[in-house]
This record gives structure tokens, C-alpha cells and sequence, in this order.
């Protein structure tokens, strides 16, 4: 139960940061969160219209860091 309440806060923090870029640019957190996987993997395929802008370098790097808090290690199932 307590690595699921961590599990949560970091979730948390990750949806704060996709909150804060988002609102640079007159777009919802799901919508950074699409441009973020754009940006980080040409396989995504993007709804339509969601690529029609591209995150600053700097604001791909906040949401990145943030991601990688999330990275799940030395889980036994």
C-alpha cells in the first residue's frame, strides 16, 4: 500500500508539471502529453491535430524529468 501511495504522488507531480506547459500553451495536460511522445518517438501517431504545435526544448526537458521519476525499478511482482 505505501509504494502505491508513492506511486500516486509521482503521478501527481507529472500531471502538475503537463498542467504548467500546457497552460504556456493554450492546451490541455493530454495534449502536451501527445507532444511529448511526438517529440520523443517519430512511431507515435498522433489524433488529428494534435501536431499542429511543438513544445520548447525546455519544456519537453520538464516534462521529461518528471516522466523518469515515474520509471518503475526493481519491481517484483
Amino acid at each position: 500500500m505505501r509504494y502505491f501511495i508513492l506511486i500516486i504522488l509521482k503521478i501527481y507531480e507529472l500531471v502538475k508539471v503537463l498542467e504548467e506547459v500546457a497552460g504556456r500553451y493554450g492546451k490541455t495536460p493530454a495534449q502536451a502529453a501527445l507532444n511529448w511522445l511526438l517529440m520523443n518517438s517519430p512511431a507515435v501517431i498522433p489524433i488529428p491535430g494534435a501536431a499542429g504545435w511543438r513544445l520548447s526544448y525546455d519544456d519537453w526537458r520538464l516534462i521529461d524529468e518528471a516522466s523518469r521519476k515515474l520509471r518503475l525499478t526493481n519491481v517484483v511482482w
